[in-house]
């Protein structure tokens, strides 16, 4: 079969109307769904596709197989025994109250009686919070915008990566920010006593000379960048040229003691 070449110009007001009857109709998982599978047939790379409708290239992958060995029903969620019956509409939020409050270093999540703080910086835990309480029915995908910071429809898309690969379906899967989350405690940790050595060393403890030092530590690359941003998160930019200082000084007030005690 000759993939159709269309000489008309897309009209992307139609396709928004058009996309928006069939989620009503079939549901967003399942347009979704067709979406990249045509999009497959079409000839895009898979990048291009996965980047577009939320999925990891694995994951795509799983679901492309899937559909050419199972045909148009894996187009529906499995997990729901009545997909073909009704199209899919999102659930009413649990009458639960949720509050939140911004704060210079974070926001704070009031759920009922519990409460839970979240670094400013640390999208992961925000993301992965909201789409649990999506799934829940606590909250609804406008809700979770909120307190993500982003718009409904990236909501809808990490929810559709949730339904697909579990929590790992959240984690950014763009390299840099791959990066950023391997920056356990332990490696923060590392990270000042490198600095430290290298200071000791008198070597200049730059981004990329404390890259190397973190990935023969742990075996796994880190990249200069990342390396650099979180000396400017731990504060080693501005104290840094101080312990560099302190550190030469304290060696050489040692070496004259030493060489008096010599004499």
């Amino acid at each position: 079969m000759i993939c159709p070449q269309l000489e008309s110009k897309r009209s992307e007001n139609l396709s928004q109307k058009r996309i928006t009857r069939a989620i009503n109709t079939l549901g967003e998982g399942v347009v979704i769904r067709i979406l990249a599978f045509a999009s497959y047939l079409m000839g895009w790379s898979y990048e291009d596709i996965a980047r577009n409708y939320g999925y990891s290239i694995p994951g795509l992958k799983s679901l492309l197989q899937q559909v050419l060995l199972q045909g148009v029903e894996r187009f529906v969620d499995q997990r729901r025994k009545d997909a073909w019956q009704s199209p899919y509409v999102e659930p009413p939020a649990v009458k639960c109250q949720v509050d939140l409050e911004q704060r210079d270093d974070g926001m704070v999540v009031n759920i009922e009686k519990a409460s839970l703080f979240i670094k400013e910086e640390d999208t992961l835990a925000r993301k992965t919070l909201a789409i649990l309480l999506v799934d829940s029915g606590v909250l609804t995908q406008k809700e979770a915008a909120e307190l993500t910071g982003t718009k409904p429809l990236a909501v809808s898309k990490n929810y559709q990566a949730f339904k697909a690969e579990g929590a790992a379906g959240l984690v950014d899967k763009r390299e840099g920010q791959k990066q950023e989350y391997r920056f356990t405690p332990q490696v923060k940790g590392e990270l000042i006593r490198g600095y430290s050595l290298k200071a000791l060393e008198n070597i200049s403890p730059s981004s990329s000379v404390l890259a190397q030092h973190l990935s023969e530590v742990f075996g796994q690359p880190f990249s200069r960048r990342s390396v650099s941003y979180h000396l400017d998160q731990t504060g080693l930019n501005l104290v840094g040229p101080r312990i560099v200082e302190d550190t030469q000084r304290f060696l050489q007030e040692q070496l004259k003691k030493g060489l008096q005690n010599s004499d």
